[in-house]
């Protein structure tokens, strides 16, 4: 019975994946064709770079996703913070500490290397296909990463 019920829930991801990748990138939020600009679209998320599948993530509003990665709060700015630690070599804690991020945007070399992650993700060819189903959108998610080989994406608890 369960694996019917989660076959259900996979079923179709090859070719959702294939509509993602032909889906022509969208270069800024305002550029969202999908609904009034105050409507919710849930769903996965692709950013890309030259031809590099870098970043999938999944959203209940894509719109504001997007914005978040791009904006100057680094926790909702995730894919930058990561490309920060990844340029610095610092490792970000989500927990107090001396390595929380928090005071990590304290230190100029990491909030220099932030800020420039912003502005590439802002060039980033970005990307997304609308999914509803909360289950099969954790699941797409972790498909498409896969599948994608997606660079920065880790699927690990701390």
């Amino acid at each position: 019975m369960t694996d019917l019920k989660f076959n259900e829930l996979i079923d179709g991801f090859d070719q959702v994946l294939k509509d993602l990748k032909s889906m022509e990138p969208i270069c800024s939020v305002k550029n969202f064709k999908v609904g009034k600009r105050d409507e919710k679209v849930s769903g996965v998320y692709l950013f890309s770079e030259e031809g590099k599948d870098l970043y999938i993530g999944r959203s209940r509003n894509i719109r504001q996703r997007y914005s978040g990665h791009t904006h100057n709060n680094p926790s909702s700015a995730s894919f930058a913070v990561l490309l920060a630690r990844e340029k610095t070599g610092k490792k970000a804690s989500y927990v107090s500490g001396s390595e929380s991020l928090k005071n990590l945007m304290r230190n100029s070399e990491f909030k220099a290397a932030f800020d420039e992650g912003r502005r590439r993700i802002k060039k980033m060819e970005f990307r997304y296909i609308e999914e509803s189903c909360a289950n099969r959108q954790a699941l797409l998610e972790i498909y498409c990463a896969v599948e994608l080989n997606t660079r920065y994406n880790k699927f690990r608890t701390h």
